[in-house]
This record gives C-alpha cells, structure tokens and sequence, in this order.
C-alpha cells in the first residue's frame, strides 16, 4: 500500500486543466480515485457534465482526500499507542503505560473531530 501525501487545491486544479479541463481524469488520479479517473477517461469526462461539475467540487475533493488520509494517521498512531501500551504494563511500567493511555484519548478526540469534518 502506498502512502499518498498531503494534495493541494492548486495541484488538482493544475492536473484540471492540463487534462483538457477535466476530460482526462488527471485530477482524479491525483486524488486516489482511480476507477472515476478511468471512467473520466473512457467516457471524456462523463460527456464533459462531471469534469464541469469537478471544476467546482474539486476544492471539497482534495479537502476530503487529506481529511481521509489523516484519518488513517491518526487510526494507525491509535493501534501503535495500544501495543506500546501493552508491552509496558507486560513489563509492569504502569506510569509510561498511563501516558500512552492518555495519547489514546487525545488521539480519539482527533479522530472524531477529523470524522466530523467529513460529514
């Protein structure tokens, strides 16, 4: 799996245009959305109405993207935490243990407000 790093506005909108306004799907595979960016392709954009109607999405799309990719950050950062925490109270290092607790929460509250700016 590879790991997709933080997408600009700029950059999409740059792919937008280079792929003849959209017709292409560049912008779309920019995102990660490879199935959409092969239909773009095969059908010129959805007959040019969804590379129209990206022109004006495209800035909540590259929005939702890094909201997702940060949201697996942070769920991977959790399940680190949760074996780092049970290792050290195996090794009866309770203080440290209560530390990786207390990022857990901190980390939970995170998720949640990057869930809720998804919706």
């Amino acid at each position: 799996m590879t790991v997709q790093r933080h997408r600009s506005v700029r950059g999409a909108y740059l792919r937008w245009g280079l792929g003849l306004f959209g017709l292409l799907g560049w912008h779309r595979r920019y995102l990660g959305k490879h199935r959409t960016a092969r239909l773009w392709l095969c059908t010129a954009g959805l007959l040019g109405v969804g590379a129209l109607a990206d022109a004006f999405l495209l800035r909540w799309l590259v929005r939702r993207h890094n909201l997702g990719r940060e949201i697996v950050r942070v769920k991977t950062r959790i399940r680190e935490l949760e074996e780092q925490k049970t290792q050290l109270v195996e090794a009866h290092r309770f203080e440290e243990a209560a530390l990786c607790r207390d990022q857990q929460k901190l980390l939970g509250a995170r998720l949640r407000e990057l869930s809720e700016g998804l919706r």
